[in-house]
């Protein structure tokens, strides 16, 4: 079976049923090095977070300060890593045991070509454009593995 995309039905998909068409056995069962996904599958994830647009806004808005102090950890303007992970990743993938890769490619981990880094505190959107940017130079059409 070629790879899931994600869309709105699957984000909102309930982790049990999720987990029920898992077929690898998840992240304790499978190696690293193929928790890989499509950038095309990437794109999709971002675009179905953004699409909970009351969260999606409201953590943009949000101005994050140093506990005690005046010191701007996050400005508004921008959903960061840690954002995306708290409100978006990890309620996806709670109880499922499998990363957000697993769980959109249940029959097949998908083996990466490129691992690929960003800073959490810095904007989603903009390591989302570094990742396409990326995939147009490799010419691939976004089925680079990532």
């Amino acid at each position: 079976n070629p790879p899931q995309e994600t869309s709105q039905y699957l984000f909102r998909k309930s982790n049990r049923d999720a987990v029920r068409s898992v077929n690898h056995g998840g992240n304790r069962f499978v190696p690293p090095s193929q928790w890989g996904m499509t950038v095309k599958q990437f794109r999709s994830f971002m675009a179905s977070c953004r699409r909970e647009a009351c969260t999606w806004k409201a953590l943009s808005e949000q101005v994050i300060k140093e506990q005690g102090s005046d010191i701007v950890l996050k400005d508004s303007g921008f959903v960061n890593g840690y954002q995306m992970n708290d409100s978006f990743v990890r309620p996806f993938t709670r109880g499922t045991g499998c990363s957000v890769a697993l769980l959109l490619n249940p029959d097949q981990p998908l083996e990466a070509d490129a691992m690929i880094s960003h800073a959490w505190g810095a904007d989603m959107t903009q390591a989302e454009e570094a990742i396409i940017d990326f995939s147009r130079h490799a010419g691939n059409g976004g089925d680079d593995l990532v």
